[in-house]
């Protein structure tokens, strides 16, 4: 009896991890629409060069309309997360991308904001910044948009899922996983066209 009930408890355990994880990936499937989004993911930053080339990744910022922030890494730069609160030349409406290959969801929280951070106004020429991370990264993205909209995996780069339509604010905050290290803040409004940027001096370096 003893046995019979050890086995039904771990069935129960096994199937209640199968539900989470299913609804886990239903928030970002598209099939529930919101105003809001507001997704956290442990990013994994390669290293640039081979075998023991640095691990960086560039934040960026511009004051536009529309405005734009996000981050990227790689020898490609290849897209982390970005926001755009408007149109561009690629998409026709605003949006915000996640990359869904190197970055996972987790329940983990990182504060939005620039607490511990140096920076302000992004230019319209935009700010760029290199900065050295460790090998996993905690990101956390915000945004607000004028009307509910869904995740849905990009058609033409794979790797990328979004959220998209006109956004009137949305945050980006970037911290190590080990220690919650502070390493960038960055936000964007629509209305304003204005964003700032915020990065960590030792470890971040401005290169435009």
């Amino acid at each position: 009896m003893t046995r019979r009930f050890a086995l039904a408890a771990t069935f129960a355990a096994v199937i209640a991890a199968v539900v989470q994880g299913t609804a886990g990936l239903a928030s970002h499937s598209g099939s529930v629409a919101s105003r809001l989004v507001d997704r956290t993911v442990v990013c994994t930053i390669p290293r640039v060069g081979y075998p023991d080339g640095p691990r960086f990744m560039t934040v960026s910022a511009l004051s536009e309309r529309p405005a734009f922030m996000g981050a990227s890494n790689g020898p490609n730069f290849e897209v982390r997360v970005s926001v755009s609160t408007g149109p561009t030349a690629r998409e026709q409406t605003g949006s915000v991308a996640v990359n869904r290959r190197d970055c996972i969801d987790t329940s983990l929280r990182v504060p939005l904001s620039p607490r511990g951070l140096s920076g302000g106004p992004a230019s319209r020429l935009g700010g760029s910044f290199r900065c050295d991370v460790p090998t996993r990264v905690l990101m956390r993205v915000r945004a607000t948009f004028r009307r509910p909209t869904t995740w849905r995996r990009d058609p033409q780069t794979s790797f990328l899922t979004r959220a998209r339509g006109q956004i009137t604010t949305g945050y980006l905050a970037v911290a190590s996983l080990r220690d919650r290290e502070p390493l960038a803040y960055a936000e964007v409004n629509g209305a304003t066209g204005k964003a700032r940027i915020f990065t960590m001096p030792s470890r971040c370096t401005r290169t435009s």
